[in-house]
């Protein structure tokens, strides 16, 4: 009876353990593919040659392809929009990332001494 309880319990951990698995790499798959997804903007010829371009939209989870044809109206300006904005805040982040980053080399520079060529 005391060896089923112990084979019981282990099997529970056993099945909690994997279930932990799954999710993680379920999860890892997700950013992945999103990491894939924001970076999407790409041109491309048609079956009939008319040049069509994808624009990657995505919030959290959520990810809205939009599908533009140069020649027809078909073209949603307001995902070129949104994603221009995306880009623009990305942007800002990396160049404050810089600046703090070069003003920690100056400090860096200063208290040892160092100079520059």
């Amino acid at each position: 009876m005391i060896r089923l309880k112990i084979y019981f319990k282990y099997l529970i951990l056993g099945l909690v353990a994997l279930l932990a698995g799954v999710l993680i790499g379920y999860n890892y798959h997700l950013e992945r593919s999103n990491r894939q997804l924001e970076q999407l903007i790409f041109t491309s010829r048609d079956l009939f040659g008319q040049q069509r371009f994808l624009i990657s939209n995505y919030h959290d989870s959520f990810v809205t392809l939009y599908d533009c044809t140069f020649e027809s109206q078909v073209c949603d300006l307001k995902a070129g929009a949104e994603k221009l904005q995306l880009l623009e805040k990305e942007r800002n982040q990396i160049i404050e990332k810089m600046n703090g980053l070069s003003g920690e080399v100056e400090g860096i520079i200063e208290r040892n001494g160092w100079k520059p060529d």
